[in-house]
C-alpha cells in the first residue's frame, strides 16, 4: 500500500469495502446505464433506434436502475 494511504493494514481496507459496498454498487449501475446511453447514441447516428427501448436481464428487477437508465437515455 502507498505510504499516504488512509488504510494502515489490509483488514482496514476490507472493512472499507464492506461499508462502502452500496456506493460501489451504485457506481457500477450508473456506469452500466451511462455506457448503454453512449451505445444507443452511437447506434442512432447510423439508424434511429426509436422508442420504446426494450431491456432485459437481471438488472431490470432493480427499479432504481431502470429509472436511472431511462434518465440516462432521456426517456420521459
Amino acid at each position: 500500500m502507498p505510504a499516504d494511504s488512509e488504510f494502515k493494514d489490509f483488514g482496514q481496507l476490507l472493512e472499507a469495502f464492506r461499508t462502502r459496498g452500496e456506493e460501489i454498487t451504485v457506481a457500477v449501475l450508473e456506469g452500466v446505464a451511462f455506457r448503454t446511453a453512449e451505445v444507443v447514441a452511437a447506434m442512432e447516428e447510423v439508424l434511429p433506434v426509436g422508442a420504446p427501448v426494450s431491456i432485459d436481464g437481471g438488472m431490470t428487477k432493480n427499479g432504481w436502475f431502470c429509472g436511472f437508465l431511462a434518465d440516462a437515455l432521456g426517456v420521459v
